[in-house]
Protein backbone atom coordinates (compact mmCIF):
# COMPACT_ATOMS: atom_id res chain seq x y z
CA UNK A 1 0.00 0.00 0.00
CA UNK A 2 1.58 3.34 -1.24
CA UNK A 3 1.65 5.88 1.84
CA UNK A 4 0.32 9.75 1.27
CA UNK A 5 4.04 10.74 0.09
CA UNK A 6 4.35 8.40 -2.53
CA UNK A 7 0.74 8.78 -3.47
CA UNK A 8 1.72 12.69 -3.84
CA UNK A 9 4.99 12.56 -5.67
CA UNK A 10 3.53 10.30 -8.63
CA UNK A 11 1.53 13.37 -9.22
CA UNK A 12 1.76 16.31 -11.43
CA UNK A 13 1.70 19.99 -10.04
CA UNK A 14 -1.21 22.17 -11.19
CA UNK A 15 -4.20 20.57 -9.27
CA UNK A 16 -6.29 21.12 -6.28
CA UNK A 17 -6.78 19.75 -2.91
CA UNK A 18 -9.12 20.05 -0.17
CA UNK A 19 -8.51 19.47 4.03
CA UNK A 20 -10.87 19.33 5.93
CA UNK A 21 -11.02 20.21 9.71
CA UNK A 22 -9.58 16.77 10.90
CA UNK A 23 -6.44 17.04 8.02
CA UNK A 24 -7.83 14.72 5.91
CA UNK A 25 -7.06 15.66 2.32
CA UNK A 26 -9.42 14.82 -0.66
CA UNK A 27 -7.35 15.37 -4.15
CA UNK A 28 -9.51 16.53 -6.63
CA UNK A 29 -8.21 14.98 -9.23
CA UNK A 30 -7.55 11.60 -9.04
CA UNK A 31 -9.63 9.93 -5.80
CA UNK A 32 -12.43 7.80 -6.91
CA UNK A 33 -14.53 8.83 -4.03
CA UNK A 34 -15.08 12.13 -5.42
CA UNK A 35 -15.64 11.00 -9.15
CA UNK A 36 -18.95 11.99 -10.52
CA UNK A 37 -21.16 9.05 -11.08
CA UNK A 38 -19.89 8.62 -14.61
CA UNK A 39 -16.32 8.19 -13.18
CA UNK A 40 -14.81 12.25 -14.47
CA UNK A 41 -12.60 13.71 -11.88
CA UNK A 42 -14.54 17.26 -10.21
CA UNK A 43 -13.10 20.38 -10.38
CA UNK A 44 -12.93 21.55 -6.69
CA UNK A 45 -16.36 23.48 -6.59
CA UNK A 46 -18.26 20.86 -8.89
CA UNK A 47 -16.99 18.23 -5.75
CA UNK A 48 -18.32 20.88 -2.90
CA UNK A 49 -21.39 21.58 -4.69
CA UNK A 50 -22.26 17.60 -5.09
CA UNK A 51 -21.21 16.68 -1.56
CA UNK A 52 -23.03 20.03 -0.10
CA UNK A 53 -25.44 18.05 2.50
CA UNK A 54 -22.37 15.55 3.27
CA UNK A 55 -20.07 17.90 4.35
CA UNK A 56 -21.00 21.26 4.25
CA UNK A 57 -25.10 21.86 5.08
CA UNK A 58 -28.17 19.64 5.74
CA UNK A 59 -29.84 21.50 2.76
CA UNK A 60 -28.07 22.08 -0.75
CA UNK A 61 -29.09 25.94 -1.70
CA UNK A 62 -31.55 26.27 -5.10
CA UNK A 63 -28.38 28.53 -6.12
CA UNK A 64 -25.25 27.29 -5.64
CA UNK A 65 -23.69 29.93 -6.83
CA UNK A 66 -21.21 31.88 -3.98
CA UNK A 67 -22.42 29.31 -1.28
CA UNK A 68 -20.20 26.79 -3.00
CA UNK A 69 -17.42 29.15 -2.54
CA UNK A 70 -17.87 30.16 0.84
CA UNK A 71 -19.12 26.77 2.30
CA UNK A 72 -16.68 25.01 2.92
CA UNK A 73 -14.29 27.58 4.33
CA UNK A 74 -16.90 28.88 6.39
CA UNK A 75 -16.94 25.33 7.85
CA UNK A 76 -12.91 25.30 8.73
CA UNK A 77 -11.61 23.49 5.42
CA UNK A 78 -8.45 24.66 3.10
CA UNK A 79 -8.06 24.62 0.14
CA UNK A 80 -4.66 24.07 -1.61
CA UNK A 81 -3.89 24.74 -5.12
CA UNK A 82 -0.41 23.20 -6.20
CA UNK A 83 1.81 24.66 -8.72
CA UNK A 84 5.44 23.99 -10.05
CA UNK A 85 6.08 27.64 -8.33
CA UNK A 86 4.32 28.13 -5.82
CA UNK A 87 2.06 26.58 -3.34
CA UNK A 88 -1.07 28.59 -2.42
CA UNK A 89 -3.80 27.74 0.29
CA UNK A 90 -6.91 29.21 0.95
CA UNK A 91 -7.92 29.12 4.22
CA UNK A 92 -9.92 31.19 7.55
CA UNK A 93 -6.65 31.63 9.64
CA UNK A 94 -8.60 31.59 12.82
CA UNK A 95 -9.90 28.21 11.41
CA UNK A 96 -6.59 26.39 11.01
CA UNK A 97 -6.31 23.18 13.06
CA UNK A 98 -2.79 21.34 13.39
CA UNK A 99 -4.16 18.53 11.70
CA UNK A 100 -4.76 20.62 8.89
CA UNK A 101 -1.46 22.72 9.26
CA UNK A 102 0.39 18.80 9.58
CA UNK A 103 -0.73 17.62 6.54
CA UNK A 104 -0.12 20.88 4.50
CA UNK A 105 3.33 20.69 5.38
CA UNK A 106 3.52 16.79 4.66
CA UNK A 107 2.02 17.66 1.34
CA UNK A 108 4.68 20.50 0.53
CA UNK A 109 7.56 18.69 1.94
CA UNK A 110 6.21 15.40 0.11
CA UNK A 111 7.28 17.32 -3.22
CA UNK A 112 10.86 17.40 -2.76
CA UNK A 113 11.28 21.06 -4.10
CA UNK A 114 11.48 23.20 -0.59
CA UNK A 115 12.09 26.20 -2.55
CA UNK A 116 8.58 27.10 -3.98
CA UNK A 117 6.81 30.01 -2.77
CA UNK A 118 4.43 29.15 -0.31
CA UNK A 119 1.39 31.81 -0.63
CA UNK A 120 -1.58 32.18 2.54
CA UNK A 121 -4.80 33.20 0.88
CA UNK A 122 -6.46 34.34 3.94
CA UNK A 123 -10.25 33.73 3.44
CA UNK A 124 -12.93 36.12 4.49
CA UNK A 125 -16.37 36.27 3.18
CA UNK A 126 -16.98 39.17 0.53
CA UNK A 127 -13.49 39.80 1.34
CA UNK A 128 -12.56 42.84 -0.66
CA UNK A 129 -8.49 43.40 -0.31
CA UNK A 130 -5.42 41.38 0.13
CA UNK A 131 -4.21 42.92 2.65
CA UNK A 132 -3.76 40.03 5.47
CA UNK A 133 -2.08 37.92 3.05
CA UNK A 134 1.01 35.82 3.75
CA UNK A 135 3.40 35.33 1.16
CA UNK A 136 6.75 33.37 2.60
CA UNK A 137 9.81 32.30 0.75
CA UNK A 138 12.18 30.49 2.77
CA UNK A 139 11.80 26.58 4.64
CA UNK A 140 12.07 27.86 8.00
CA UNK A 141 9.34 30.29 7.64
CA UNK A 142 7.16 27.91 6.18
CA UNK A 143 8.21 25.33 9.19
CA UNK A 144 7.38 28.14 11.22
CA UNK A 145 3.83 28.97 10.40
CA UNK A 146 2.92 25.48 9.87
CA UNK A 147 4.05 24.02 13.58
CA UNK A 148 2.07 22.80 16.00
CA UNK A 149 3.51 25.20 18.43
CA UNK A 150 2.36 28.20 17.06
CA UNK A 151 -1.55 29.97 17.80
CA UNK A 152 -2.72 30.23 14.42
CA UNK A 153 -6.23 29.11 15.01
CA UNK A 154 -5.24 26.24 17.43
Amino acid sequence: MKTFAQFLLEKSYGHTLWVDPRGKVYDMNDRKEISSDSGHAFTHYDWVAHNFTKYFGNKAPENMGKVVYDAPHDKGWARIRNGGVSMDVEVDIKKLTRAQKKAIRDIYDSYGNLTRHFYVDIYKKNKTSRSGDIGLNDYESIVDFLSEEDNHGD
